[in-house]
């Protein structure tokens, strides 16, 4: 940085203080919620509770990858999930990440998800291929239960046991063939679980702990689908 673009000086800070930052907050817990991963981390003071530190390894990109299974596996319809060179998607943009932008949402509760499942809607991709999203977008009819594709980030077990994924099970401590095992599902924490967790690992004496949980800030790409930090809230409540 000095020798090759010859600033007259650098600052490095954790993207969770700076996040705070933005907001005008010095203590508090953030989710960020990326492409492929999402992290969670407790703020004090502007400091980075390292040891709440939390990693989840999914992302974005594993909830595009599962709309377009599931529209693969139900009406036979092919979305690529590769980059494409499509102007009016985006740089490294993919049409199976571009669809989910479009269409999925995450309900205010699993029965209001199973109500609002019903209604298709149709999109047309950059390149003109239509879809047919109903169900698939908004709910999932998978592990017994009806669930949105978005809400995978509340129940990341649906993630590896429908794109069969070996690496992604065993991230998420599952069976490697992507198959789910009695049990497993428990042991697969959601965001609310995380959060949860991270924050009840925060101990300090001035009881700061209140501050953590009362100030939650949602962020990054895979924050902005509908519904979902009013969900995550509501879970944590």
């Amino acid at each position: 940085m000095f020798e090759v673009f010859n600033v007259n000086g650098l600052y490095v800070q954790d993207q969770a203080t700076l996040t705070l930052y933005a907001l005008g907050k010095l203590t508090g817990c953030v989710v960020d919620i990326g492409y492929e991963k999402s992290d969670i981390a407790t703020v004090t003071d502007g400091q980075v509770n390292q040891h709440s530190v939390r990693r989840l390894p999914y992302g974005s990109l594993h909830l595009s990858h599962l709309l377009a299974h599931l529209l693969q596996q139900r009406q036979g319809e092919a979305v690529s999930t590769q980059p494409s060179s499509h102007s009016s998607l985006g740089l490294g943009s993919t049409p199976a990440q571009w669809l989910m932008e479009q269409c999925c949402s995450v309900a205010e509760s699993e029965e209001e998800c199973e109500q609002q499942a019903g209604n298709p809607s149709v999109f047309c991709l950059p390149d003109g291929q239509q879809i047919s999203v109903g169900s698939e977008g908004r709910m999932a009819q998978c592990l017994g239960a009806g669930v949105q594709a978005a809400e995978a980030l509340l129940r990341p077990a649906l993630l590896a046991t429908v794109l069969g994924d070996p690496a992604l099970s065993a991230a998420l401590g599952l069976s490697s063939s992507g198959q789910q095992e009695p049990g497993e599902a428990a042991s697969c924490p959601g965001l609310p679980e995380v959060v949860v967790e991270c924050v009840g690992s925060v101990y300090d004496v001035l009881n700061k702990r209140a501050g953590h949980i009362k100030d939650v800030c949602v962020c990054g790409g895979g924050s902005l689908l509908p519904g979902l930090a009013p969900r995550l809230l509501r879970e944590l409540a």
